[in-house]
């Protein structure tokens, strides 16, 4: 999947971290987790 990604394929990308999402608003809210993340907690 990234090999095809145009940017790849044009050495753009210079480093790459894949992380899971966690859809905390929108279509996939019902999907979440609903636990903000820590750099988000003191919204609450």
């Amino acid at each position: 999947m990234i090999a095809g990604d145009p940017f790849s394929r044009e050495g753009l990308i210079c480093g790459l971290c894949i992380e899971e999402w966690d859809p905390l608003f929108g279509m996939l809210a019902d999907k979440s987790t609903q636990q903000l993340p820590p750099a988000l907690s003191s919204l609450l």
